[in-house]
């Protein structure tokens, strides 16, 4: 029987990689050369030394018929019959799958419930052509890693950035499948793919990997229908599944998901699918700042036009169609419309509309009528309004809603024009987008917001001046 001292001289004397347990199967010792070699340890290299002795409770190996079974297994049965075992496997490692001769040798004990047991790694060197085929690889990888990033610094599409990364990662893993899952709103949606089409049910299923890797923000690598995480199913033929979650708190928020049914995919496979993930939120940041950049932009723009209308035009009606021109194109928008109230608020005084690639919507609207819509909830509530091409919005009467639908009218934002120096409101801008277009959102809201104000002072600088004009003419 060996003592401590012993025991940890005879496992560094030994060789390859060694690890001790007791008959509890808990680690008690291990090597120098297992020490040496933690970090090419899959499982250590994500959750840390400290947690090296697990590693032994999660190991799958192939052995020489590409069977697939547990050394943990192996290990425990090992101890149950006090009898040693060698087997000859592959042992995936940080670099890829390596050929190894894996023994379990039972210790000597003076007592039956002590009884301890080694645990053997000696690794076969590479053969030259297998270590050119890795150099090869690793020096793709790399050079196609350059180029993606290339690539997504040119993109200013969410759908060509997710487009660009999928191929890049096909090229890498050409025998597997390549697909985005991406989160809007509460709804999973797929994005591009390639390799073949995804499981046609895979945006319904909660337990689906994808969902999953979103749901829990974590990376995942299933290697077998074995080893699946609780609450996870694999649907359909898939056998082995990467997935990394991309964009927490950023423009888009998913997973980019590997599935191949021909070779089992590697924590090799697994750490350039993260470092193509870290591209592509790197991406996403570069995008997100230029449509911020964007949206300053068209602010800008609008605020600069509503500004040129006010000085280079003398009538009310001029202005109020010069804004609405305006309006429409620094904004991109279908239809933008202004209406503005006579002092009292009791009819509509002026209209004004400009339409981009449309048939101009009617302004033959009387005060009825328009208290009817969205722009009677605004003139009540002092507020903007933002409405959905989705659903019905009670906020409107039901000859307004069909109107609305009968003109293909989509989303809405109606945002009050509020007098400067008194409570009162002035009118109302509008702006549409036809039902084929996107939605509105908040950010479209506070622009349209930003117009409505400058064009609120305007209109009050407008009838100060014609107050001015007709005192003189008294």
């Amino acid at each position: 029987m060996f003592n401590p001292e012993q025991l940890k001289v005879f496992i560094n004397s030994m060789p390859g990689w060694v690890v001790v347990l007791d008959n509890e199967g808990e680690c008690i010792l291990y090597n120098q050369a297992f020490s040496d070699n933690m970090v090419r340890l899959p499982t250590v290299s994500q959750s840390g030394l400290e947690d090296s002795p697990f590693w032994l409770q999660h190991l799958q190996v192939t052995d020489e018929n590409r069977e697939t079974f547990d050394v943990w297994q192996v290990i425990q049965s090992a101890l149950k019959k006090g009898q040693s075992s060698q087997h000859r496997v592959q042992v995936e490692l940080l670099e890829g799958w390596q050929w190894a001769r894996v023994a379990v040798t039972i210790l000597p004990s003076t007592l039956k419930e002590n009884v301890m047991c080694s645990v053997q790694f000696q690794f076969e060197p590479a053969p030259p052509a297998h270590l050119q085929v890795q150099n090869q690889q690793l020096e793709q990888e790399l050079g196609l890693l350059k180029r993606l990033q290339v690539l997504l610094a040119s993109n200013v599409s969410l759908e060509g950035i997710f487009t660009t990364v999928v191929n890049a990662s096909f090229e890498i893993m050409d025998h597997a499948q390549v697909y985005v899952v991406f989160e809007e709103g509460n709804t999973l949606k797929l994005g591009p793919s390639r390799g073949g089409k995804p499981f046609s049910d895979l945006l319904h299923l909660k337990s689906s990997a994808a969902a999953h890797v979103i749901r829990t923000g974590n990376a995942l690598h299933i290697l077998n229908a074995t080893q699946l995480p609780a609450g996870v199913e694999l649907h359909g033929e898939e056998a082995s599944v990467l997935g990394v979650p991309f964009g927490r708190s950023r423009l888009a928020h998913g997973a980019l998901m590997v599935e191949s049914q021909r070779e089992p995919l590697t924590h090799r496979d697994l750490q350039v699918l993260q470092t193509v993930v870290n591209h592509l939120n790197i991406a996403l940041d570069t995008l997100a700042l230029h449509r911020k950049v964007s949206e300053d932009l068209r602010r800008l723009t609008a605020l600069y036009g509503v500004s040129q209308a006010i000085h280079q035009n003398r009538s009310r009606q001029g202005l109020l169609e010069d804004i609405a021109r305006m309006v429409q194109e620094a904004l991109s928008v279908r239809w933008s419309l202004i209406f503005t109230l006579t002092p009292n608020g009791q009819d509509v005084a002026y209209a004004a509309g400009a339409a981009g690639s449309a048939p101009e919507l009617s302004l033959k609207l009387d005060i009825h009528e328009l208290r009817s819509g969205l722009s009677g909830w605004v003139m009540r509530e002092r507020k903007p309004a933002l409405s959905s091409k989705e659903g019905v919005d009670e906020r409107e009467s039901p000859s307004v809603r069909e109107r609305r639908l009968s003109q293909q009218i989509g989303a809405v934002i109606v945002a009050p024009l509020l007098d400067p120096e008194s409570p009162r409101v002035l009118g109302t801008l509008t702006v549409c987008n036809s039902i084929h277009d996107r939605d509105f959102t908040e950010d479209d809201v506070q622009l349209v917001m930003s117009v409505a104000h400058q064009v609120s002072v305007s209109l009050s600088q407008r009838e100060l001046l014609d107050r001015v004009q007709r005192l003189g003419k008294a």
